[in-house]
């Protein structure tokens, strides 16, 4: 019974908002329809960030959708238009940057929500004019060559220009990062393969390259990955070389490894080095967007994969010895290093308002795209992650129209 009243009551609440909207004159007098909705007026937010809220819409669905008010997202949904996420969208609710884009590179692990990343990416970078570091070969994956050069190079020290803007590729595949088994050889056996990466990133996209490595908690990244693979517990339990996924992604082979990786880190990249956190993606995708000058419709994303859960895993408290160690290891030493990040883009008091509204311009596209759009909404929408298939399209589309 609640179940089929539940409609009514949300259809009887968002039509006389909804009306209201359209015709403020015949439903609120001079003032607003609701205590909790913003005042057109919206409070000037320019800062190192590029925010200027000049532009930002005067409608108060749309203000809402800028980050102002209250939650209440379940009510407030069902009034946004698609005429409101255009407009939105059009001036990024006043988190434009008018700076020349920032260099950078994505080191893509998998399992951490870094396809629906790596797809934003992929979309700005042709909605940019940006060079995609892909573009000058034709593997799915960053040529093991540029990691492997690095290895016997000399050079590091130099400065170097760089011919394309940006990479945000796996480095490995499924079959080559999920093991314990070198699969470089002397590349990639001693764990200094990440750090050769990043030497690799560096020829490419210049020395001055922003780079950006996306981690998860050890648990749920586990869980994710042995559902994604449909890998049985009882298989990962069994055999050593599946356990810690996160760091054999990162290539770090054995517990001595994973110290020097840390103990390492960052790199003598200090301040070009950044961690993300899958748990904290839009505030994440909010500190990316303001290092490398890009504006907040240019990291809006869009994400209908689900994962079916395909078998039992363990509570953490239960997790057998040894199976997530180095991948908790890494989470302990790395996520602070987000927090301290993170602290420092929240002293600016317009960045938590950008997080919610990115959060929310995000929880609304799923309604706008069953629709049909057009423009920069489109393009949005077209970019939908639900399979592997769509990441394999987009790099097509790139290199057919936008490599040159």
């Amino acid at each position: 019974m609640l179940s089929s009243a539940r409609p009514r009551l949300l259809l009887y609440l968002c039509l006389p908002w909804g009306l209201a909207v359209e015709n403020p004159s015949q439903s609120c007098g001079a003032g607003t329809c609701a205590d909790e909705r913003p005042s057109g007026v919206l409070p000037s937010e320019q800062g190192r960030s590029g925010a200027d809220s000049s532009e930002v819409p005067q409608n108060d669905i749309q203000a809402w959708l800028c980050g102002f008010g209250p939650d209440g997202a379940e009510l407030r949904l069902c009034y946004v238009t698609l005429l409101d996420v255009q407009q939105v969208l059009n001036h990024s609710c006043g988190f434009v940057n008018t700076s020349s884009p920032v260099r950078f590179a994505l080191v893509r692990t998998h399992k951490t929500g870094s396809t629906t990343v790596s797809q934003a990416m992929i979309r700005s970078g042709m909605w940019l004019g940006l060079r995609w570091a892909g573009c000058g070969d034709r593997s799915r994956f960053v040529p093991h060559e540029h990691a492997c050069n690095a290895r016997n190079d000399s050079t590091r020290s130099q400065k170097h220009e760089g011919k394309y803007d940006f990479e945000s590729r796996h480095t490995y595949d499924r079959d080559t990062w999920w093991t314990s088994e070198p699969y470089l050889e002397e590349c990639d056996a001693d764990g200094r393969h990440f750090e050769r990466t990043l030497q690799g990133y560096e020829k490419q996209m210049g020395s001055d390259v922003q780079i950006f490595a996306l981690i998860r908690e050890a648990h749920s990244h586990l869980r994710s990955t042995l559902d994604f693979y449909q890998v049985p517990f009882a298989k990962f339990n069994a055999s050593e070389s599946l356990w810690n996924p996160l760091a054999k992604d990162f290539r770090l082979l054995q517990a001595e490894h994973v110290d020097e990786f840390l103990a390492r880190w960052p790199f003598n990249r200090r301040g070009r080095l950044h961690v993300l956190v899958t748990e904290e993606l839009a505030a994440s995708m909010v500190m990316f967007r303001r290092t490398v000058n890009w504006s907040l419709r240019d990291v809006v994303f869009l994400s209908g994969r689900v994962t079916k859960r395909h078998g039992w895993v363990p509570e953490p408290a239960s997790m057998p010895p040894g199976r997530l160690n180095w991948d908790e290891r890494l989470n302990e030493v790395l996520r602070p290093l987000f927090m301290v990040e993170l602290a420092k883009h929240q002293s600016d008091p317009s960045f938590q308002r950008e997080v919610t509204a990115l959060n929310r311009i995000n929880a609304v596209l799923p309604q706008v795209c069953a629709q049909p759009q057009e423009g920069f909404v489109a393009s949005v929408c077209d970019a939908k992650v639900e399979n592997m298939k769509d990441g394999k399209k987009w790099a097509a589309k790139y290199r057919k129209f936008h490599c040159g």
